[in-house]
């Protein structure tokens, strides 16, 4: 599967230039601007729009690979739903 991110590494909206996110200060500050549309999600097919979708995407490679998570041991699955489903 192609990296997302890789493919539009830069997209000009306005005078903002968005990559890939490279460190902590990166991640933080694409979380505070796309904390911003929560409230007021823009419109489908604008650029305001475009620029949500792209900042998700980001942030969303970032968080895979800063802090991936393992699929569980199959057998462990198993009796986790056993325990929480009251099964023995």
């Amino acid at each position: 599967m192609p990296n997302t991110t890789a493919s539009i590494r830069r997209l000009y909206h306005g005078k903002k230039i968005t990559r890939s996110l490279r460190s902590e200060v990166d991640y933080d500050a694409a979380l505070e601007e796309i904390e911003r549309y929560f409230e007021r999600e823009p419109k489908p097919g604008t650029p305001a729009a475009d620029r949500f979708d792209l900042l998700g995407l980001i942030i969303e490679d970032y968080e895979r690979k800063r802090w991936s998570i393992e699929p569980p041991d199959t057998i462990d699955a198993i009796r986790y739903r056993m325990e929480t489903g009251g099964y023995t």
